[in-house]
């Protein structure tokens, strides 16, 4: 059951989007996907990254994001879009930090990641602009 679509009962108050900037479905795979990937793949690698915990809850607060991506609460793509940009900017670190030659699946992971949420990012602010636009 699809509760993104359209409604018999619209209120007058609700702003209509159009559907060409509407990405809530592409969001919702990509933080699925990415909290998964964060949840199996990070534990173990605990001994070389020191923030193993702060990507479990990472994962867990992409679930639940995931699951709040809706059309009527408008504030959740842009806390989808924050939540993106730094969790971007916190994989890059990482990689930077880390020497290829020593984990090169490691940082291989954070660069699929970073992409994940580098498209994710892009979804969140396409729909953003439908709203505002």
């Amino acid at each position: 059951m699809d509760y993104d679509g359209p409604s018999a009962d619209k209120s007058e108050n609700e702003t209509p989007v159009k559907e060409t900037y509407y990405y809530a479905e592409p969001i919702r795979v990509l933080f699925f996907i990415a909290a998964i990937i964060m949840l199996i793949c990070f534990p173990l690698f605990s001994n070389v990254i020191s923030l193993n915990i702060i990507f479990v809850l990472f994962g867990i607060m992409l679930i639940i994001l995931a699951g709040f991506t809706n059309r009527k609460w408008k504030t959740v793509f842009y806390i989808n879009a924050i939540l993106s940009l730094f969790i971007i900017a916190v994989l890059e670190v990482i990689s930077l930090n880390l020497k290829f030659s020593d984990h090169p699946f490691l940082v291989l992971l954070n660069q699929i990641l970073a992409l994940l949420f580098v498209i994710s990012l892009y979804f969140c602010l396409r729909t953003i602009r439908g709203f505002l636009f």
